[in-house]
């Protein structure tokens, strides 16, 4: 009798042991699932109040590597973070920034996550800036590679431009002579008349 009680004592002392064991290690698993809730709401939290140097820091975070959004966030937030150091610094980075807009303007074009909105009011207004920007600084007709179409250029010289050749023209003869519209990506198009063009619109 005495022999089966300890017995018993025995049994309910590695039970008890057991029971610690699995609480223990649930609970470690609520504090990791814990710490990545955290680490997200802290990364939202300083995109949607824009503190672009804070956003960049949680991405370093192993956790949040796991998000499905990962990738288009961390993009979006490196590209904010160089964009407001240049403006900070004074300098111009439109132009070193350009092909990272275009990166991202892919990357958004099939997503649907977090922040979408917000990432396409930023990439609408930094083209809207670098037109701008571009207008003012490569207009020149000697500078036809690096510019953007103007009113007056050729045909010939609007090939050379950014926006390159068009993914369609569509052509209008008249008495007066022939009209064509050249149609770019993202709604851009541009006329001309008898070779020379005559509007742009964006």
């Amino acid at each position: 009798m005495k022999r089966n009680i300890e017995i018993s004592k025995i049994l309910v002392s590695i039970i008890t042991f057991i029971m610690v064991l699995g609480i223990s290690g649930c609970g470690n698993g609520n504090k990791t699932e814990t710490s990545m809730q955290r680490e997200h709401k802290n990364l939202y939290d300083s995109i949607e109040s824009e503190r672009w140097m804070s956003a960049n820091r949680y991405l370093d975070e192993e956790n949040l590597r796991d998000d499905t959004n990962f990738s288009v966030i961390s993009s979006y937030v490196e590209l904010r973070t160089e964009f407001d150091v240049g403006i900070i610094n004074g300098e111009d980075n439109y132009s070193s920034l350009k092909p990272k807009i275009d990166s991202i303007k892919n990357e958004i074009l099939d997503y649907d996550g977090e922040f979408k909105e917000q990432i396409s009011e930023f990439i609408n207004g930094f083209d809207q800036e670098y037109v701008i920007f571009h207008h003012a600084d490569t207009s020149s007709p000697e500078k036809e590679n690096d510019s953007l179409p103007y009113i007056g250029m050729s045909e010939e010289k609007l090939l050379q431009t950014l926006w390159g050749k068009p993914k369609e023209i569509n052509k209008t003869e008249t008495k007066d002579g022939i009209s064509e519209q050249w149609v770019y990506e993202s709604n851009r198009y541009v006329y001309l008349d008898n070779g020379v063009v005559t509007a742009i619109q964006e």
